[in-house]
């Protein structure tokens, strides 16, 4: 399974967008490198090429476009990778 993932720092006030098959890994290199971030949303797929091109659309957005799609999927903006958080419940 392919991972296309929103990570948001709030610290930073940045998202990233990227693509993986071990979401739990990537958050904790990617925390480890901000200090602090929130795995806001993710989407699954069966082939790299779907993930890859799902990350290409995402990365054309706006901030601002980038948060409504959060906002709907994720509206209390938890973090969808801690301890107690189901995955596949998603």
């Amino acid at each position: 399974m392919y991972y296309t993932y929103i990570v948001y720092s709030p610290r930073h006030d940045r998202f990233l967008i990227g693509v993986t098959t071990h979401m739990e890994r990537r958050k904790k290199i990617l925390c480890h490198m901000l200090e602090d971030c929130k795995w806001v949303y993710y989407e699954a797929f069966d082939s790299s090429r779907e993930a890859i091109l799902r990350e290409n659309e995402w990365l054309t957005w706006s901030k601002t476009m980038i948060r409504e799609m959060v906002d709907q999927n994720n509206p209390m903006w938890v973090d969808l990778i801690s301890p107690g958080h189901n995955k596949d419940n998603t």
